[in-house]
């Protein structure tokens, strides 16, 4: 089951697209693709339960968009939109009752980018702000629904949208229209979306990550 919220981001990366792609030509910008990979795991375990044991995937490839339009003062905006899949689980110390969580993850990023060159290869630094937003789908040793049809609630699901600030490195490597654009990005989000009632597993609100982009523009 999907949330109306998913539903709305998904429909906002055409959108996305669009604004950059038929923008006025005589206005620069770039558009394209970009990966990412974190350096530590999403979740993190804060000691050990005795009645709940938690498994998790540790660090998901992201996927997504990202684009720029300059601002004054020789900056850029970069705009990034970031997808991951994630799954955790956590099993009852007896073993007769395991749920297992899937997790849609969309990382947005709205960032000041400055290079220090007009060179074909332009060192770069960006910071600004970043929200994440996540959905999630439970079953509950197999079943997605309760006794009386209803969906079955994540227990450690506390906030689908966290607010937080990045900052970055990176190079722009510009082969005539075609930039390729490898950068190490850390992220510091303000609350965790996911946290068990003990506090023992949660979301890592420090989230770096090594990004490579492939973008088309001026």
């Amino acid at each position: 089951m999907r949330t109306c919220s998913l539903i709305g981001l998904k429909k906002l990366l055409p959108s996305f697209f669009l604004l950059f792609v038929f923008s006025h030509r005589s206005y620069a910008q770039t558009f394209g693709l970009k990966f990412g990979y974190p350096s530590s795991n999403v979740f993190q375990l804060n000691g050990s339960d005795p009645l709940v044991t938690y498994g998790f995937s540790r660090r998901p490839i992201k996927i997504g968009a990202t684009g720029e339009i300059p601002i004054p003062e020789g900056f850029v905006l970069e705009i990034d939109a970031l997808y991951s899949r994630l799954n955790y689980s956590a099993t009852s110390s007896d073993f007769l009752i395991r749920s297992a969580t899937t997790i849609n993850l969309w990382d947005f990023a709205f960032l000041a980018k400055r290079a220090f060159t007009k060179s074909p290869v332009r060192p770069f630094v960006d910071a600004g702000i970043v929200f994440r937003t996540v959905n999630t789908d439970t079953d509950i040793n197999g079943s997605d629904t309760t006794a009386n049809g209803g969906k079955i609630p994540t227990l450690e699901f506390v906030h689908q949208l966290s607010p937080g600030l990045a900052a970055g490195v990176g190079i722009d490597f510009r082969i005539h229209r075609l930039h390729f654009v490898p950068e190490y990005r850390y992220a510091r989000f303000n609350r965790p979306n996911f946290r068990s009632p003990t506090g023992i597993f949660q979301s890592n609100l420090n989230q770096p990550a090594i990004l490579f982009g492939v973008q088309v523009g001026k």
